[in-house]
């Protein structure tokens, strides 16, 4: 259990130096894709489309 947290805690650190502020947050490199209004756009963009 204490491996889960600390895992989270990790994530949740990280995501926070990124710079997400809410969920969903998606990071692909250098891009940050916010809301799930955004998925279409990060889906074109893992798909080499953008």
């Amino acid at each position: 259990m204490q491996e889960i947290k600390d895992a989270l805690f990790q994530s949740t650190e990280e995501a926070v130096r990124l710079g997400a502020f809410g969920a969903p947050t998606f990071f692909v490199k250098d891009e940050m894709f916010f809301g799930h209004d955004r998925l279409p756009l990060l889906e074109l963009h893992l798909n080499g489309q953008m």
